[in-house]
């Protein structure tokens, strides 16, 4: 007699008549099998059955009665019979000043058997002897005292123990190490949830997360979480909605390390040059005896050569370059990126650490919003379902004076200089060829250049066409000739000029491109061929333009 778990934990939130479905199909195959299949019990913080069954019908025969609506997400096995271990991971000191005048241990809440149990781990070495479930040594509290143990032989980590916990931040490394730790047990499994979808499912539920404090010595009042209250409680109430933490999770993991770390070492070389530029220029006047060899100029340049810390520097930075590369070149997503000419690994890294997770993203949508190249309402709202953008009505998200962009800096930074790549050094490539055509849709629909006359609530009242030789740039508009030979001196915003049209081809081209790697990304996971390019739709005509280039 086998005992198995049946999940219905889903990527996607499935629906209660999915599951009695699935039951309904189960059971029918039970029957028809003449197995014998007893329900042992119910898992209390998931969707999910466990049955004690000699001959059971396989997932993939049972999914195939099910309507294609309810296919979207796979039934798969998840780890039981552990305990719920939910940790809060906090940086363990407030310091101000140069003084701690906070303590804020990580918490941990155990689950086992319905019963409860709070942990402090105080710091690291705490942390690591719960990682390993041994005793950890404290010095005495005073000198002449006797040496504190804290056993968490019983109360560590465990086999089959399900760790929850939210995503990001500093605790993604402990998240590292505990789904290592539970690897090697060969049981058990790190779930997480974005920290956005873990505060909005929090406020859904109406569960409590935070308790308030007294007013500290500024006078300010500040809150404390409690994140490893609400994890056991959202995670019974919508567990599809937590991803478990794998070698890909853990390989993204490093990756957000590495780029943090060369954007660090990139701006440490960067300010050592600027001061031994600095330096050298000042020395440069303190030589008054002879006239530097070859010009002040070249002087700066050989002292910046030459100077033992920014090589340093420099060499740092390589070894860390050296570094994401390996580590990219591991990942299953770099199969999209290798073959695009004008990403390399360094303008791919930080692409990449922003996304993390594609599945994480429902629709193509939504990662466009995530990286900014999506389309708004003229007054900066966006489109209703069932609502199309048009000339007049919609503009390309961008910081706006007085407003916070709700974006991702850095994936939107990736793209800019992607997009400058193909727009600049690499017009002959595939994607150089998409942004062409691009461009030649735009000149097609905005051939004159326009300025928008608005009136004092800022609405577009009417639009000017400049027509070459019609036209002469004044101070604050334009002097326009109309064809009657009328003279008029408009003032407005120039739209569908040169630098409009490129800054529109460049948005436009990474809308296209966010669309088509969201595709290319999924295929790659599901070991799908890469989808077409936007504009070029088959491989020979692809070929054929390439070739033509």
């Amino acid at each position: 007699m086998a005992t198995f778990e049946l999940s219905l934990r889903r990527r996607f939130r499935a629906s209660a008549p999915s599951y009695r479905t699935f039951i309904q199909v189960f059971c029918k195959r039970v029957c028809e099998r003449k197995s014998h299949c007893l329900l042992t019990r119910w898992f209390v913080f998931a969707p999910s059955l466990v049955f004690s069954s000699t001959i059971c019908p396989s997932l993939d025969e049972i999914e195939k009665e099910f309507p294609v609506e309810q296919q979207k997400a796979t039934p798969v096995i998840v780890p039981h019979g552990g305990r719920i271990v939910a940790i809060s991971y906090r940086d363990k000191e407030v310091v101000r000043d140069g003084m701690v005048i906070e303590q804020r241990p990580t918490m941990v809440q155990i689950i086992d058997g319905g019963k409860s149990r709070e942990l402090t781990l105080a710091d690291e070495d705490h942390e690591m002897c719960f990682l390993g479930s041994r005793a950890v040594s404290l010095p005495p509290a005073k000198e002449g005292g006797k040496t504190a143990v804290i056993d968490y032989t019983d109360h560590g980590i465990r086999k089959d123990d399900i760790v929850l916990m939210v995503m990001g931040g500093s605790g993604a490394f402990f998240a590292f190490a505990l789904s290592k730790r539970l690897e090697s047990l060969g049981g058990g499994g790190v779930y997480w949830i974005g920290s956005t979808l873990f505060k909005r499912l929090c406020d859904e539920h109406k569960l409590d997360r935070s308790k308030l404090k007294a007013v500290d010595d500024v006078g300010k009042r500040t809150e404390v979480t409690f994140d490893h209250i609400a994890l056991p409680k959202l995670f019974e109430l919508a567990a599809p909605q937590f991803h478990r933490v794998t070698a890909r999770e853990r390989d993204l993991i490093l990756l957000q390390d590495v780029v943090r770390r060369r954007r660090e070492a990139m701006d440490a070389r960067m300010a050592c040059a600027h001061r031994v530029r600095q330096r050298m220029k000042k020395l440069a006047y303190c030589v008054q005896d002879a006239y530097p060899e070859g010009g002040v100029k070249v002087s700066i340049e050989q002292g910046v050569a030459n100077d033992a810390m920014l090589k340093l520097f420099e060499k740092e930075e390589h070894q860390i370059e050296a570094e994401l590369k390996k580590l990219l070149h591991g990942l299953a997503v770099w199969k999209v990126f290798e073959p695009i000419e004008g990403v390399g690994e360094l303008t791919a890294g930080p692409l990449i650490v922003a996304i993390g997770d594609i599945n994480r993203f429902p629709s193509a949508s939504q990662l466009k919003a995530f990286l900014g190249v999506h389309t708004l309402k003229r007054d900066g709202s966006k489109f209703e379902k069932g609502e199309t953008p048009t000339v007049g009505n919609s503009m390309f998200a961008r910081r706006r004076q007085g407003q916070l962009s709700n974006w991702n800096q850095e994936g939107r930074q990736s793209l800019y200089l992607i997009a400058n790549q193909f727009q600049v050094y690499r017009k002959n490539s595939p994607w150089g060829l998409v942004a062409q055509e691009v461009k030649k849709r735009f000149l097609a629909t905005h051939p004159t250049p326009q300025v928008w006359v608005k009136d004092a609530a800022g609405v577009v009242i009417r639009q000017v066409n400049l027509v070459e030789g019609q036209c002469k740039r004044i101070q604050g508009g334009w002097e326009v000739v109309h064809d009657d030979g009328a003279v008029e001196a408009v003032k407005g915003v120039t739209k569908f000029n040169p630098a409009h049209i490129n800054r529109m081809v460049a948005w436009r081209t990474m809308t296209k491109f966010v669309e088509w790697l969201y595709s290319a990304w999924k295929a790659t996971e599901a070991g799908k061929e890469l989808p077409p390019l936007p504009y070029l739709t088959t491989a020979a005509e692809l070929a054929g333009v390439q070739k033509a280039a």
